[in-house]
């Protein structure tokens, strides 16, 4: 049977009282965090972003799809290559969007600690000096969203587009947090 794209509401947030009024009872609001359970592990939420991928990009990046890439190699020796065998240390992009009028790098996280969440940033200014499109973004898309993580990129003025996901809603933090 196949799977069917899902109507994603979207949200743009501008500052943490904003998100908490956006939460409604539909995203559990903590201090200074929302998470949700809706992905087992980073493949479950891949394999939903890719389902929902030319809704994702048309609704809230306002491009259109041309391919959806899982799995990107970003090593200089085999540029673009998708990877079947992820060995200790390969560089890889979890997804690329390739659109009409630029190419997306998203790292995805569903993170158990705080750390990994930090640790995407680091991955997506890794792979964004190699990633050889003139017109790129970088998308670091979390079940687990978290104030200190939107201060970081806020703080050092970081080119990374911040999400959070759950299967009813996607929000962006894009302001001051």
């Amino acid at each position: 049977m196949a799977k069917e794209q899902q109507s994603l509401n979207v949200g743009c947030y501008k500052s943490d009282a904003d998100l908490r009024g956006a939460s409604d009872g539909i995203l559990p609001y903590h201090h200074h965090s929302i998470s949700n359970k809706d992905f087992k592990n980073e493949r479950e939420l891949q394999e939903y972003i890719m389902l929902n991928a030319a809704v994702f990009v048309e609704q809230y990046l306002d491009d259109i799809l041309v391919k959806a890439i899982k799995g990107m190699n970003l090593d200089v020796s085999q540029p673009g290559h998708v990877n079947k065998t992820k060995r200790r240390g390969t560089r890889v992009a979890d997804i690329v969007f390739v659109c009409r009028d630029n190419v997306y790098n998203k790292e995805l996280k569903n993170p158990k600690v705080p750390a990994e969440k930090r640790g995407g940033i680091g991955k997506l200014l890794d792979y964004g000096r190699d990633f050889q499109y003139p017109k790129k973004e970088m998308l670091l898309i979390t079940t687990v969203f978290d104030i200190n993580t939107a201060h970081t990129i806020k703080h050092y003025g970081l080119p990374i587009r911040y999400f959070y996901i759950n299967k009813d809603q996607i929000l962006e933090y894009t302001g001051d947090a």
